[in-house]
């Protein structure tokens, strides 16, 4: 099977803008007492409602606190979350919400690397028997004069190819996990560890490039045009391991 990354290099057709964040998010880390550093990522779990918790408030407070209230906080959540999720400090939770405007085509990114989709195209990935779907409706202040978006969170799922992690990337910390290295130059995934039932995922070592399957892609052109153009991730390793930069 063949399996694709957004390219966002190509002109737009659709006017559709959105600015939408998320309201919850376990702590990032303030100053770690091993590394000493303050950090956090971006992972997502849209599907994730922790709204129903009684420390919901604490994951609203969207600022660094002690390494002690991140691990205390990811415990909590933890039973509401997929067994292949990973909790790392930063990681936000439940729908996208906030502002659109003008029309959107089958798939659209704005600002925010994501697969949000319009509605009646989630209808049709669903028809198709697309596998990995977790579908979360955006929450609109204004609803849209047409079909409403819808975010696919993407299960995590593969790696990135050994060969293809740059030289000299160092260890992770071994109190928070935190690692220097997270961008790749050309992302290139290890086959042995991509799955053969998700259409839609996120490499776990390379979460902010969700990859699709060539028949999502197809079925996507189904529906309609789109902003988006794909190009294929490479499965096998560089001819140079790169070095880090």
């Amino acid at each position: 099977m063949r399996f694709y990354q957004m390219d966002l290099s190509h002109p737009r057709r659709w006017d559709g803008r959105y600015k939408l964040q998320r309201r919850y998010a376990l702590p990032g880390i303030k100053k770690c007492p091993a590394c000493k550093l303050t950090w956090g990522v971006m992972r997502t779990l849209g599907s994730v409602d922790v709204t129903g918790l009684p420390e919901a408030w604490e994951f609203e407070v969207l600022k660094p606190a002690p390494i002690e209230d991140y691990e205390r906080l990811a415990e909590v959540v933890k039973p509401l979350c997929p067994p292949w999720a990973i909790l790392e400090p930063g990681t936000q939770f439940g729908p996208l919400h906030g502002k659109a405007r003008g029309s959107f085509g089958a798939l659209s990114v704005d600002t925010w690397r994501g697969l949000v989709v319009r509605e009646d195209v989630v209808e049709s990935l669903q028809a198709a028997g697309l596998r990995g779907l977790l579908p979360v409706p955006v929450v609109l202040e204004k609803p849209l004069k047409g079909p409403g978006l819808v975010e696919l969170d993407p299960p995590v799922h593969g790696r990135v190819h050994p060969g293809a992690v740059p030289l000299n990337t160092g260890h992770p910390c071994a109190r928070c996990g935190h690692h220097f290295f997270r961008e790749y130059p050309t992302l290139r995934a290890d086959p042995e560890s991509l799955p053969t039932d998700l259409d839609v995922f996120v490499l776990a070592d390379a979460p902010f490039q969700p990859l699709v399957s060539e028949r999502f892609i197809e079925v996507l052109r189904e529906c309609d045009t789109f902003d988006v153009e794909f190009k294929e991730v490479p499965l096998t390793p560089p001819s140079e391991r790169p070095a880090n930069f």
